[in-house]
């Protein structure tokens, strides 16, 4: 007997989301971090990815479209927004069924278009090519195959539909928590406001530079899923207030100075954190780098770095790792590296990182050269002076202590709050989001079931034998997918 096709929907309606409360974005990124593990001849199982995995999968992504980004000279705020596109597209679109330098790609062109930094496709597609000439220890000099990149075009043209659905084809991507507030009411993106917010604070330069080169590493989480952009900024000034106190200095914060809890700086502070300890190199590979910061090329070549430490931002031909020549005149092969640090090669170091790097060799190389003469009143002001990046820790042991004064500036905060208000209300269309992907479950269940159906009918030779089962095939089964998909969606935010 024939599988009866299901009845076409007429249309289907989806609201757009600006927000979504922490616990459901960790949930919809396992949903859709899984492998197919074949089980034998034209069979597999579902087997889901682990954490680890799939904060590698992400940050290799992100990494990447921090380099093409970079290469063609977008502003950070392009930047940020595609990256945040590509976290919001995986809440919806599995790993697996895209590789991640097309959906970087696509997530570029869409950001591009939103900020009205426009490039041609083909522009960023040939950034993209030569960023993984690069990353592959190429010069990345040269434009590809252009009959690729034409063929490759259509595939990249699919997937910015498919993220512009996930959007709901909404383009106003900073919203508020706050319901009062108009819905489409245009809100100011992340570094407009944490420049807003540093100078409504008075605080200084270099304090208001390390909240901003926070805020440029933030893309790395997904934090921007879950907060608007001026909540984002105040966690950024929370986290960054913490680490300036660890070095002797205060930036006091008036109260009433924030719109948001402080209960959501210290979790936009948290995850920060955590990425900066999963992507921190080992104190080997630091101090093999801290030893060959004399070489370099010099600024006129389109491989200086400011850095001693290669990371995203630099549009380098010298690797994570080194390049040949650095790696056989220093020691620094691949051989030599643990697996983290080869890791590092493709994910990239958070510019935060590479900049507190910089900082501790520029105050040891100041401190070497200013023995006597006339560099001493030099020598004396540039000591004086601190790095904005030297508060920046680069072992585990400080980064944990970090944390841990994060918390007690929380605990301090909670004590002198006289009450709470509710947050149950801040992300809303939750309930309607749990039954959501309850119902994408019970779906991935059943088709998980007639696959085995199917694979076990197959096995016995059920299906061609005289009042067998019929079980549908893979054709069949997708028919009867297109079938079910409404004739139109209306698109509301």
């Amino acid at each position: 007997m024939a599988t009866t096709p299901l009845a076409r929907p007429l249309s289907r309606t989806q609201r757009f989301r600006p927000y979504y409360a922490p616990s459901e974005v960790l949930e919809l990124i396992q949903l859709q971090a899984y492998m197919r593990v074949p089980v034998g001849e034209g069979s597999w199982e579902r087997k889901q990815m682990s954490l680890v995995r799939i904060q590698q999968m992400r940050q290799v992504a992100i990494g990447f479209i921090e380099r093409v980004g970079m290469r063609l000279g977008f502003p950070r705020r392009t930047i940020a927004t595609a990256q945040s596109c590509w976290h919001r597209f995986h809440l919806h679109h599995p790993l697996k069924d895209f590789a991640y330098q097309d959906v970087s790609l696509a997530a570029l062109l869409v950001a591009s278009k939103l900020h009205d930094t426009l490039k041609k496709l083909r522009e960023i597609q040939i950034a993209g090519s030569q960023v993984n000439q690069i990353v592959q220890g190429g010069n990345g000099l040269g434009e590809g195959d252009p009959q690729a990149l034409e063929a490759h075009r259509p595939r990249l043209i699919a997937i910015e539909r498919l993220l512009l659905q996930s959007l709901s084809f909404n383009f106003n991507l900073h919203r508020s928590l706050d319901p009062t507030l108009t819905e489409n009411l245009p809100q100011t993106d992340l570094f407009t406001a944490i420049v807003r917010l540093c100078l409504s604070l008075g605080t200084g330069k270099r304090f208001a530079k390390l909240v901003f080169v926070l805020g440029v590493d933030l893309g790395r989480t997904t934090v921007g899923l879950s907060w608007p952009a001026s909540v984002c900024a105040e966690g950024l000034v929370w986290l960054a207030k913490v680490l300036w106190e660890g070095q002797g200095e205060e930036v006091v914060l008036e109260e009433g100075w924030a719109i948001g809890q402080v209960e959501d700086h210290t979790e936009i502070a948290q995850a920060l954190i955590l990425i900066f300890l999963y992507l921190l190199p080992s104190p080997n590979l630091i101090a093999t780098l801290q030893s060959t910061t004399g070489i370099r090329t010099s600024a006129n070549s389109p491989s200086f770095s400011p850095s001693s430490f290669p990371s995203p931002i630099e549009n380098t031909r010298i690797g994570l790792v080194g390049s040949a020549g650095m790696g056989m005149g220093m020691g620094m092969g691949m051989g030599g590296l643990s697996e983290k640090d080869k890791a590092l090669r493709l994910m990239g170091l958070p510019m935060t990182l590479a900049l507190g790097l910089s900082a501790r060799n520029e105050r040891v190389a100041v401190a070497a050269g200013g023995g006597g003469g006339g560099r001493s009143a030099l020598f004396e002001k540039r000591v004086k002076t601190m790095n904005a990046f030297e508060v920046v820790p680069l072992t585990e042991e400080q980064w944990q202590k970090v944390q841990i004064r994060l918390r007690g500036r929380f605990v301090e905060a909670q004590r002198s709050r006289v009450q709470s208000r509710a947050r149950g209300r801040e992300w809303r269309g939750v309930k309607e989001g749990e039954r959501e992907v309850e119902e994408y479950k019970l779906e991935r269940g059943r088709k998980d079931l007639e696959r085995e159906e199917r694979e076990r009918g197959r096995k016995e030779g059920l299906v061609s034998a005289v009042g067998g089962v019929n079980v549908p095939s893979e054709e069949e089964e997708r028919e009867r997918e297109k079938l079910s998909r409404p004739g139109s969606i209306l698109y509301q935010f």
